[in-house]
C-alpha cells in the first residue's frame, strides 16, 4: 500500500531528516527532505507529495504556518506534526487546522509507521468515497456525452492530470475520439486509428496499460510519433468489456504538471477503469436497445398501416371517384366549349364583307347556344370545380397524415400541436371508426409540446384502433379530451367498449400481451405506446370497467416557461 507513496519530511535537524529518510525508505516510501518551510514549499511545487511530516518548532516560518500553506497548495495532502516537550498545545492547534495527527519527539519509529498506516488508510478510504460518488454520477445517466464527460473530468481529478480523452471502437474496429477535454471537434472527427496504430492503438491491441514518462522520444516503441512531444507524462489504459472485448482507450495526460505517472497510479486506476468500462458497455447496450426499439416501432407502424390499408384505400377511393366523375363532365363541357370556339372562329375567319348577313350570324350563334345549354354549364361549373378541389384536399390530407405516420422514427423532437396530431391520426383510422363509433372531440387550448411527431402519431393511432376494436360488437362513443391543468397537459382517450378485466388491467402494457383474436393484434401496440411515452418522460395510465369502457390518460409535464 505504501509503494512509491511520496513523503516530505521538514525538520531543521539534519540527523532527524537523515534518519527518517533511511527508515521510511526501507519501507518503500519515496522520501523528500527539507530543512525549513521555504525548502518544503519548493519541493511541493515540483513533486506530487501525499504525506508531509513537519516539526512545529522551526526557524522562520514554523510548522503551524507551513501546515496552512500546504493545505492551500493541496488540501488532500495529509500532514503529521512532530512536537517536542511543551508544545502539546501547538499540536492540538495544528489538529484543529487540519493536521492528520501528531507524534512526539524523539521519534518512535513503530508509532510513526502506525500513524502512516492510518494515514494511508484514510487516503484510500477518501479515494474509495470519490470513486463511489463518481460511480453514482456515471450510472445516473445513459446519455453518451454526459457519461463520457463525467469519466474525463473524474479522471483528471483523480489522477491530478490536466488533459484526458476517450477513444471508442467503431463498427470497423477502429478507434475514434469520442470525447476530449482539449481537442477540437475537427481533430476528433478526423482521427481514426487501427488497433496497433500509434499509442492508443498499441495499448488497445495488446490490452495493456501504458505509462509514458518524459516525452515519447525516450520510449523506443513510440519514438517515431511527433504529435505529442508536449506531453510530459501519459497514462494510456484500455477499456475492456466483460467478454474481454476492446471497448476503447482512456488517455490521461500531464502537460503542464512535471510530476510523472507511476506504477502506483496504475493500481489506483484499476477500479476507476473498470467503472468506466462498465459505463461504456452500458452506453452501447442502451444504444443497441434504442435501435432495436426503433426497428420494432417501425415494424409495428408497418403492421398498423397494413391493418389500416383497406380503410385508407376506401377513404381515398371516395373522393377519387367523384373527382373522376367530375373530370368526365368537365371534359364534356370542354368539348362543347371547343365547338363554340370553332364556330365563332369560322365566322370570324370567313366574314368577307357581304358574305354573311347579320341575321345569319345571329342564327348561327343561337344554334350554338341551344346545342350547348350555356345556362346549365354556367350554373354547374363552379360546383364541379369546388367538389373536385374538395376531393383533392381530402386525398392530400389522407396522404399527408399517412406520410407523417409512416416516416421512420428519428431523433427529431420539435414543438408540436397535439390537437392537430390527434386530428391526423383520426384521418388515418376514420374508416375503422365511422361505422361503429361516434367520435367526440373536446379539445381545449393547450401549448405546443416538444415531441417526436412520428412516434406520438403512432401512440394516438394505436389508442384509437384499440378503442375501435373494443366496440366492434356494439356501437359506442370515443371521447378525446385535451386540457391543461397548471404545469401538466392531459390527453384522455375514452371509449364505451367492452372494458378490460381486473386481472388483465395490470398487463395491458406488457409486450405480446393481447386478448384479441388471432390476426387482430400482435400484443405490441400498447407496449410500444408505453415505451414511447416513457422515452418522452411522460406518463400513461389506464382505468377500465367491464362492459362500461376504458380510459387511457397521458400526462405531459410542461417546462417552467410553459406553465401559464
Amino acid at each position: 500500500m505504501n509503494s512509491k507513496c511520496k513523503i516530505l519530511v521538514t525538520d531543521d535537524e539534519p540527523g532527524i531528516r537523515d534518519m527518517l529518510q533511511f527508515e521510511l525508505g526501507q519501507e518503500g516510501y519515496r522520501v523528500f527532505a527539507a530543512a525549513n518551510a521555504t525548502e518544503a514549499l519548493e519541493v511541493l511545487k515540483k513533486e506530487n507529495i501525499e504525506i508531509a511530516i513537519s516539526d512545529i518548532k522551526m526557524p522562520g516560518m514554523d510548522g503551524i504556518d507551513l501546515l496552512g500553506e500546504i493545505k492551500k497548495i493541496n488540501p488532500d495532502i495529509e500532514v503529521i506534526m512532530a512536537t517536542g516537550f511543551g508544545t502539546i498545545d501547538s499540536a492540538i492547534n495544528a489538529l484543529r487546522r487540519g493536521a492528520f495527527d501528531f507524534i512526539g519527539k524523539p521519534f518512535n519509529i513503530e508509532e510513526l509507521h502506525f500513524i502512516l498506516t492510518k494515514c494511508l488508510e484514510k487516503r484510500s478510504l477518501k479515494e474509495t468515497v470519490i470513486l463511489y460518488e463518481i460511480s453514482k454520477s456515471i450510472f445516473s445517466s445513459l446519455e453518451t456525452d454526459t457519461i463520457l464527460g463525467i469519466i474525463i473530468s473524474s479522471a483528471i481529478k483523480i489522477f491530478k492530470a490536466d488533459d484526458a480523452s476517450i477513444m471508442l471502437t467503431d463498427e470497423m474496429g477502429r478507434l475514434f475520439i469520442a470525447s476530449s477535454k482539449t481537442l477540437s471537434r475537427e481533430i476528433c472527427e478526423e482521427t481514426k486509428l487501427a488497433l496497433g496504430e500509434r499509442i492508443s492503438g498499441w495499448s488497445a491491441r495488446g490490452k495493456e496499460p501504458l505509462i509514458l514518462v518524459n516525452g515519447l522520444e525516450n520510449d523506443e516503441r513510440f519514438r517515431h510519433i511527433n504529435n505529442y512531444r508536449q506531453i510530459k507524462s501519459a497514462l494510456v489504459v484500455p477499456l475492456i468489456g466483460k467478454n474481454e472485448n476492446i471497448l476503447g482507450v482512456l488517455n490521461i495526460n500531464r502537460i503542464n504538471i512535471a510530476e510523472p505517472f507511476h506504477e502506483s497510479d496504475l493500481e489506483k486506476a484499476r477500479l476507476f477503469i473498470s467503472l468506466a468500462a462498465m459505463a461504456v458497455e452500458n452506453i452501447r447496450l442502451y444504444g443497441n436497445l434504442k435501435k432495436a426499439q426503433a426497428q420494432l416501432v417501425q415494424s409495428e407502424k408497418m403492421a398498423s398501416i397494413g391493418q389500416l390499408a383497406a380503410g385508407i384505400a376506401h377513404e381515398i377511393n371516395n373522393p377519387v371517384g367523384f373527382i373522376s366523375s367530375n373530370l368526365s363532365v368537365l371534359k364534356k363541357y370542354f368539348s362543347g366549349m371547343s365547338s363554340i370556339i370553332s364556330g365563332f372562329e369560322k365566322i370570324i375567319s370567313e366574314n368577307i364583307p357581304g358574305k354573311f348577313s347579320d341575321n345569319e350570324i345571329q342564327k348561327t350563334a343561337e344554334k350554338i347556344k341551344k346545342d350547348n345549354d350555356f345556362g346549365f354549364i354556367q350554373n354547374d361549373l363552379p360546383g364541379l370545380l369546388d367538389e373536385t378541389m374538395e376531393g383533392v384536399g381530402r386525398v392530400n390530407k389522407i396522404v399527408a397524415s399517412l406520410k407523417n405516420f409512416a416516416h421512420p422514427a428519428g431523433e427529431t423532437h420539435k414543438p408540436s400541436d397535439l390537437n392537430a396530431e390527434i386530428d391526423k391520426a383520426l384521418v388515418l383510422v376514420w374508416n375503422q371508426l365511422k361505422y361503429n363509433c361516434e367520435v367526440i372531440k373536446d379539445f381545449q387550448s393547450i401549448p405546443p409540446v416538444t415531441c417526436n411527431q412520428g412516434q406520438i402519431g403512432q401512440v394516438f393511432v394505436n389508442l384509437l384502433i384499440n378503442a375501435a376494436q373494443a366496440m366492434e360488437e356494439k356501437k359506442g362513443k370515443i371521447r378525446i379530451k385535451t386540457r391543461q391543468e397548471n404545469s401538466t397537459v392531459f390527453l384522455e382517450f375514452s371509449d364505451t367498449g367492452q372494458g378490460i378485466t381486473e386481472e388483465n388491467i395490470s398487463r395491458v402494457f406488457d409486450p405480446f400481451f393481447t386478448t384479441k383474436d388471432v390476426g387482430k393484434g400482435t400484443g405490441l401496440g400498447l407496449s410500444l405506446v408505453y415505451g414511447i411515452i416513457n422515452d418522452h418522460k411522460w406518463s400513461i395510465d389506464v382505468k377500465s370497467r367491464v362492459n362500461e369502457g376504458t380510459v387511457f390518460t397521458i400526462k405531459i409535464p410542461l417546462p417552467e416557461e410553459k406553465n401559464t
